[in-house]
């Protein structure tokens, strides 16, 4: 992109010539809104977990070296707390505990300039085949409610599986979901790694090949010359994501129509 410009009376006049074609937004590359590979060593940054349950004690996501899809670490959803039976910690056991309904929350801010957004994350799972409850699920906060965007399918991923969950563009926040039942489990649970969520812009957001004048007048934008109108000249951000709302208690017995199995 070649930029020129110069100052006079208070209006800056830049002139812009891009190398993507006119009308030619459907063929770029999504942009990436962030991307996790848990390989940090201290306290998840960026995100928050908690157990809603805690009837069988407080049982959380953590950062684990035990596995991982990439690199060589990834969040296990059992990796801070204790059995609620031999009160040995999880991490010990390698065993997710009794009665959990852990959430590992991350706030994204605002998607309202992008057209669509997917969420691309990889999971290895070993959980209850007799309990349908034990399943790991990603849910989306619209601003008033927590919206089911996939749930886990087969008890046993048998080793790392990728899925994608559709994220509509008004969620502000999502959550990793892992919920347990009353028996002692003996399985080791659900791990997930390489987190990427993807948004496809609007339409008039791209610049085009043509050189276009944009003359900046106080905090107004025109546009002045051929090719094609600029929606916005900046897209909209927001300067740090809302604190993320309470986690979901996932339920498995929601609407079929609601579930997109990995």
């Amino acid at each position: 992109m070649a930029l020129g410009g110069s100052l006079s009376g208070g209006i800056l006049a830049v002139l812009l010539t891009a190398s993507l074609a006119a009308g030619s937004a459907s063929a770029a590359e999504p942009e990436i809104i962030f991307a996790e590979g848990f390989e940090g060593t201290g306290p998840l940054a960026n995100w928050t977990s908690d157990d809603t349950d805690g009837a069988a004690g407080r049982d959380s996501w953590g950062l684990s070296s035990t596995r991982a899809a990439g690199g060589t670490r990834s969040v296990w959803c059992a990796q801070n707390g204790t059995n609620s039976v031999s009160n040995q910690s999880n991490a010990l056991l390698r065993r997710y505990d009794a009665q959990m309904d852990t959430n590992l929350v991350r706030g994204l801010g605002s998607l309202s300039s992008y057209r669509s957004a997917q969420l691309r994350f990889s999971f290895w799972a070993e959980t209850d085949p007799l309990d349908a409850r034990e399943r790991l699920s990603v849910w989306g906060w619209d601003g008033n409610d927590w919206i089911l965007l996939w749930l886990q399918g087969e008890a046993n991923s048998s080793g790392w599986r990728s899925a994608v969950a559709p994220v509509p563009v008004n969620t502000t926040a999502i959550s990793f979901n892992f919920r347990s039942g009353l028996g002692l489990p003996v399985e080791e649970g659900v791990y997930v790694d390489e987190v990427r969520l993807e948004a496809e812009p609007k339409a008039g957001a791209w610049w085009p090949t043509d050189p276009i004048l944009i003359v900046g007048i106080g905090t107004g934008v025109a546009v002045v010359g051929t090719g094609l109108y600029l929606a916005s000249v900046r897209r909209k951000r927001a300067a740090s994501p809302p604190p993320p709302p309470q986690g979901p208690q996932a339920d498995p017995r929601r609407s079929p129509k609601d579930e997109r199995k990995g």
